[in-house]
């Protein structure tokens, strides 16, 4: 195929082939043909790897590649090595988008000079569908707003002295154009496990001139009850401060720590949520209360979260997250972990 306008990657690990099914069936489907789809089976057991020969063996758009299980980073990486559209599009592949997606996007995709088009989106679980807006006007974001969505990466969009609902870090709710990525060697870091795609965008966003916003649900994320979002996971602190780790140094090496600085901070003092969820508190966790009081304190006083606490503006958060980290600034670990086991509970 030769000049495909937009090349979706789809890194395949372990779905359920009904979800496969819908999501390579929703890209295939597109109001505009021009398009290649490259499929990733990172080594997958049961149907995964014989769904993507199908639908290679059926549409010559689709390339289907299998490899041995490498990790989602570099599933998306080999992606990127192998497409040749003009414009890249990440997809999950158990979430679906809009048939008219490339269709509505078209306009912006002939402007030469956009790097980046972002858009709206909806959240599907098996009960509702709730809509996610960025609360932009469509069109080029202006020098503002370009400068909060970049730092939005690492917190929540503040658009209007409110904090929008809205996850900026994802890759799927956006279109990148392949020469920037190329231009700019943006890889995808492969050690991480966790955050890959937050380092990514944070990466890619540094230095971007042109977003442009459209404000349509394009892309349908799909939230289930095994979602790897929620699950148990006992090695979240190690995979966590390698994400963190990655951003100090690559914002340091590249000089733009400045522009990062206050949201990494939130962004590092807010994992401390996401350990209690995922593993100290969790309903499979171990962990006594007074051992989890013990190892959440001895992780408060060390780097890089001493510092974090110790530099981090209340500005920059929310009235949730300014009691969060307010207590655990004070030490105040007890009532920190019944407020993260409300929040899981409720």
């Amino acid at each position: 195929m030769s000049n495909p306008r937009v090349s979706f990657i789809l890194p395949v690990y372990n779905i359920e082939e009904e979800y496969l099914l819908k999501s390579i069936r929703s890209i295939l489907g597109q109001t505009v043909t021009n398009i290649e789809v490259i499929l990733i089976d990172d080594g997958s057991q049961g149907s995964c790897g014989i769904v993507c020969d199908s639908f290679a063996r059926l549409d010559k758009r689709v390339i289907s590649i299998h490899q041995d299980n490498r990790g989602v980073a570099a599933s998306r990486n080999v992606g990127l090595d192998h497409a040749s559209g003009e414009w890249i599009c990440f997809v999950d592949p158990d979430d679906w988008v809009e048939l008219t997606l490339v269709e509505k996007l078209l306009p912006v995709l002939d402007d030469t000079e956009t790097d980046l088009i972002c858009f709206d989106y909806i959240e599907d679980s098996l009960s509702r569908s709730d809509s996610h807006h960025l609360g932009f006007d469509k069109g080029l974001l202006t020098s503002d707003q370009l400068n909060k969505f970049r730092v939005s990466v690492l917190h929540k969009l503040k658009v209007d002295n409110n904090f929008v609902n809205y996850l900026s870090e994802v890759l799927w709710n956006k279109m990148y154009k392949h020469s920037y990525i190329k231009e700019h060697y943006i890889r995808f870091v492969e050690k991480l496990k966790r955050g890959e795609d937050r380092v990514f965008n944070m990466m890619l966003l540094a230095d971007v001139d042109k977003i442009v916003y459209v404000n349509e649900c394009l892309y349908h994320y799909r939230i289930t009850d095994n979602s790897t979002v929620n699950a148990f996971n006992p090695r979240i602190i190690e995979y966590g401060e390698a994400a963190i780790g990655t951003m100090l140094n690559w914002t340091w090496n590249n000089q733009v720590y400045d522009i990062y600085a206050n949201e990494l901070n939130v962004y590092i003092c807010n994992r401390f949520y996401m350990y209690l969820r995922l593993y100290f508190i969790n309903d499979q966790s171990t962990y006594k209360a007074w051992e989890v009081h013990r190892e959440i304190r001895r992780m408060i006083n060390r780097e890089p979260y001493a510092s974090a606490f110790r530099e981090v503006s209340r500005e920059s958060m929310t009235k949730g997250e300014q009691l969060f980290i307010g207590l655990l600034k004070r030490k105040m670990i007890y009532p920190v972990m019944f407020m993260a086991w409300i929040k899981m509970k409720g």
